[in-house]
């Protein structure tokens, strides 16, 4: 429905006893005009929906006072706010107002000159559920900045519980840890930095005895005004400067959370007191609902059910950088690199997606995340494997595969600074609103299914509940030793039963390893398995499709003697025994990548012939796949030195021809250069054509280099060529002397032993002079070429002293 032209006003509202109900289902209504809607009443817009305000008048809005619906559960409704000051008033005067935005409903606020308000005697709720969350897009930014969202707004969080008991740790595998950000802020600025409060997870029960329920809450033990001071801390900040410890809940980087009651006085396991700026992260370990309190805190528990928490405060818009919680007024994430803090864990900082909506981490550095002195990759923990999944914005690459650059709202993650100076600023356009993550997928639940290019997936299983997944991935740009911007650390788990990681050729343990493809030489790569029982395992290669079929790939196992073709096996069955360390640990398996010469590209005839258009360059191939590289080369001075001519990615067709069309007079020598994806290099036989006369001897008396031998600098004399002197009458009688100038020119290179050019330069006079003395001591080759008709001039040998 259009609804333009002279003031139109839907009018929704209770009349007397009557309850006024208007409903729209999957019907789009567009505003150019001076038109609103006035709500008093019950208005749902469901199935699909829309309402485009897009009017030139200022006066076009949505007001509502009474029950507004824009969606409902799994059934979505999109508001736009365009044109000219387009408003979503929640409110008016005394009249209490609810607004409901569907959890897989969005409002796009883009005009620069929007505004939505909800006012404080009403009610303003983004939802969650196990379809999705509500969001709000990318808000602009206007010539003269104010806030586009005025008001205080409650942003639900959907966690996810389950019945799925794992008898091996003896654990219901949902009540688990999870990193929690928040989308919302306090209104009030601590240390000039907006921040985020806790009490909302415990709500009703705050500081209240088991007696107290509410199924709309969840737990938070050892911390003043949470359910219960009691017990080890629930919740956990993270701080980088602080040495890895595992003598204590809180004696390490994770700092536990002792005082929930103010958002500007939280209480740690540290000195002081704190707050928590927007865009930090929080791991927080989930229980369930807050009741049935005597079996969620104590032995043998009982199963976590859904809960749905609220968050109440100011919406979080604009461009936020992210303010370590330990060092507030500084702009710099951690990276710390006293003794006391272990390579291992330095420049880690635990950071959440600030806004109410998905937002993408390959935004980094496209003008949606601003990432300077930080690595591509992220770290996000699921709560299912107690693993860290990773994502790197550089490779597109996850691991698992499975995991994108996709970052829920209200959702906590890793990353690691690279160096002094790191900054991570989140703009509004990382955001990535239409992106709904559901169910499981929802704060770290196993993510959207992506497939990536030669890849191999390792995963370390001991049954569906507790696995490790590593992925190595083959780039010919790749090296093998750790390079934050291309692989991801392995951060182990929390409490995991297993752990599987491969090594850099540093030592550094990776869930991401990024290797180069193996040259003639295997490459080795070390594995690492981590159990904390005895029992049986299994190893298996769940991807390698896309491998090169020239590399086979081995699993070795030291302890057992034996290997395993991954190739054509994707299942390697152990035993781990705690009380043999040579079961376990960094020195029982490794991976060997190698090629199979059989399956090597094979050159089977190359040829050169003369042909009406130049010469034609023939050669036929086997076992050549789409990444072998062809060049032809070219040699004017008797095999000296060669030019590339051109060359192409083969087709894995078998048989190619290529053209010279420019052939010099003389002897032109051909050659085929071969290039395979691991950068190995072979030339074909030398075929040759000759043109016009024979090519003439190239004599060393046409040039002359001195002092020879030499320590620095050496002098070229050219003999000129008459041949190139004869002048015009015109010329030789200095009539025009713009063209008496002689037009010779000269290319000049020197050669090493191996053919390679080491120097090169051109000359338009017979006589040259350089400096040499950077080169190794040796004899070397100087050759001159004719620039007009690419004849050799000379060539000739000097010692390099």
């Amino acid at each position: 429905m259009a609804c333009s032209g002279n003031p139109t006003v839907i009018t929704n509202q209770n009349s007397g006893a009557t309850v006024g109900n208007f409903t729209i289902d999957n019907t789009a209504f567009t505003f150019t005009g001076t038109n609103s809607i006035v709500n008093s009443g019950t208005f749902t817009a469901k199935n699909g929906s829309s309402i485009n305000m897009t009017s030139a008048s200022a006066s076009s809005a949505i007001t509502n006072t009474g029950t507004f619906y824009a969606g409902l559960s799994n059934s979505s409704c999109i508001i736009t706010l365009d044109g000219n000051q387009p408003k979503l008033n929640n409110n008016v005067g005394s009249a209490n107002g609810t607004f409901y935005l569907g959890s897989t409903s969005i409002i796009y606020p883009t005009s620069t000159n929007c505004l939505m308000t909800n006012s404080s005697n009403c009610k303003f709720t983004l939802q969650s559920d196990q379809y999705g969350s509500a969001a709000i897009g990318s808000v602009p930014v206007a010539a003269n900045p104010s806030p586009s969202l005025v008001g205080t707004y409650n942003v639900e969080r959907y966690f996810q519980g389950g019945t799925t008991y794992d008898a091996v740790k003896k654990r219901w595998v949902e009540r688990n840890y999870r990193i929690i950000s928040s989308a919302v802020n306090t209104g009030t600025q601590v240390n000039s930095n907006n921040v985020y409060a806790l009490n909302y997870i415990v709500g009703a029960t705050a500081g209240q005895t088991t007696a107290a329920s509410s199924t709309a809450n969840a737990f938070i033990t050892g911390a003043v005004g949470g359910s219960t001071s009691a017990g080890n801390p629930s919740t956990y900040l993270y701080r980088e400067n602080r040495a890895i410890s595992n003598a204590s809940f809180t004696s390490g980087n994770f700092i536990g959370i002792t005082n929930i009651t103010s958002p500007s006085a939280i209480g740690t396991s540290d000195p002081g007191t704190w707050s928590i700026p927007v865009g930090n992260g929080v791991l927080f370990f989930f229980r369930g609902a807050a009741t049935n309190w005597t079996t969620r805190t104590a032995a043998p528990f009982i199963a976590p059910e859904n809960v749905t928490l609220t968050q109440t405060g100011t919406l979080n818009q604009g461009s936020i950088t992210v303010k370590d919680w330990y060092t507030p007024s500084s702009g710099n994430l951690g990276y710390t690199t006293a003794s006391g803090n272990s390579a291992y864990n330095r420049g880690f900082n635990m950071v959440g997606n600030p806004y109410p909506s998905t937002i993408n981490w390959d935004k980094v550095n496209t003008g949606g995340i601003t990432a300077t002195n930080i690595d591509p990759s992220i770290y996000v923990l699921d709560p299912v494997s107690n693993q860290y999944n990773s994502y790197s914005s550089t490779t597109h690459v996850g691991n698992p595969v499975t995991f994108t650059g996709d970052i829920a709202s209200g959702q906590g993650f890793f990353v690691r600074a690279s160096g002094t100076g790191a900054v991570l600023t989140f703009n509004e356009s990382a955001k990535t609103p239409t992106t709904q993550l559901t169910g499981g997928n929802l704060l770290m639940g196993a993510p959207v299914q992506q497939e990536v290019a030669k890849l191999m997936r390792l995963k370390l299983f001991a049954d569906s509940n507790n696995y490790d997944d590593i992925l190595i991935a083959f780039k010919s740009s790749a090296n093998t030793k750790y390079n934050g911007y291309e692989d991801a650390r392995d951060l182990g788990g929390i409490g995991a039963l297993e752990g599987l990681s491969s090594f850099s050729s540093d030592g550094v343990p990776l869930a991401i390893n990024s290797v180069p493809y193996p040259k003639q030489a295997p490459m080795v790569i070390k594995l690492s398995v981590q159990a904390t029982v005895s029992r049986q395992f299994t190893l298996k290669r769940t991807i390698l499709d896309s491998l090169p079929k020239i590399y086979e790939v081995w699993l070795m196992d030291k302890f057992a003697k034996d290997s395993l073709d991954l190739r054509n096996n994707n299942s390697y069955v152990f035993n781990v025994d705690l009380s043999d360390t040579t079961t376990y640990g960094d020195n029982r398996f490794t991976v060997v990548i190698r090629q199979n010469k059989a399956l090597g590209v094979h050159l089977l005839d190359f040829t050169a012939t003369k042909a009406t258009d130049g010469s034609l360059i023939s050669w036929k191939t086997e076992n050549e796949e789409k990444y072998t590289n062809f060049s032809v080369e070219r040699s004017t001075d008797n095999g000296v030195t060669y030019d590339v001519l051109g060359g192409f990615l083969s087709a894995a067709q078998g048989t190619y021809n290529f053209t010279d069309k420019s052939p010099v007079k003389g002897e032109d020598i051909y050659r085929l250069k071969i290039e395979d994806l691991n950068g190995t290099i072979s030339h074909s036989q030398n075929v040759s054509l000759t043109y016009g006369s024979s090519a003439q001897a190239v004599a060393s008396s046409n040039i002359n280099v001195y002092p020879n031998p030499t320590r620095g600098t050496i002098n070229l004399a050219i003999k000129p060529d008459t041949r190139a002197n004869l002048l015009s009458g015109i010329q030789s009688l200095n009539k025009n002397p713009s063209l008496a100038a002689s037009s010779q020119s000269y290319a000049i290179k020197i050669v090493n032993i191996t053919g390679s050019v080491v120097k090169s330069a051109n000359s338009s006079q017979p006589s040259w002079q350089d400096d040499v003395g950077t080169l190794q001591p040796g004899t070397y080759i100087i050759q001159v070429v004719n620039n007009n008709d690419k004849t050799v001039v000379g060539k000739t040998t000097f010692v390099k002293m």
